[in-house]
């Protein structure tokens, strides 16, 4: 991934995206962001696993990919870059792959990154069932069951309702 942005379409973005990324999270890929770059545009991405957000900012993309950063060294240290420079954001590809180099003006900053095929994604995408029903009925079923939720977030996998679709006769 290679590109260069204006700070300020970066900084919008960020603004946007940052407030949901966990901070302290037993998870490492949720303190990240995710960067897609893609010709004309880079796409910013976060997610708590209950929230997803993202923002799509114009930026000249020489070489699209993706990488992961972390949100909170990356928002703090592109809010330090003075007002009205260009950013240059590259990743590496290959052998030489070793973090993401952001430029801008004097500074240079290698920033460690996790692998974007690690960053979970919310899309829903289709379902092969659907049902119809009151919500208050619906309501009804998650208050049933509701206490069962584990609040703790260590573990994460215990903290949903598993809703099951079943055809009743013929």
């Amino acid at each position: 991934m290679k590109l260069t942005i204006e700070k300020h379409h970066l900084v919008s973005a960020l603004d946007y995206v940052a407030r949901v990324v966990e901070r302290r999270s037993t998870i490492p890929i949720l303190s990240n962001l995710l960067l897609s770059a893609c010709p004309g545009k880079l796409e910013v991405r976060a997610t708590d696993l209950d929230l997803e957000v993202s923002s799509e900012v114009t930026a000249d993309v020489s070489e699209p990919g993706k990488v992961t950063v972390n949100a909170d060294t990356f928002e703090k240290l592109v809010k330090k870059l003075p007002d009205g420079c260009l950013v240059s954001l590259d990743e590496k590809i290959g052998l030489e792959k070793d973090g993401l180099t952001l430029k801008a003006g004097r500074s240079r900053v290698k920033l460690l990154t996790l692998d974007a095929m690690d960053f979970p994604s919310l899309a829903a995408g289709e379902f092969k069932c659907g049902m119809n029903m009151p919500a208050h009925m619906l309501a009804g079923l998650f208050d049933r069951v509701g206490f069962a939720v584990s609040t703790e977030e260590t573990r994460y996998y215990l903290c949903g309702i598993y809703l099951h679709l079943f055809k009743i006769g013929g």
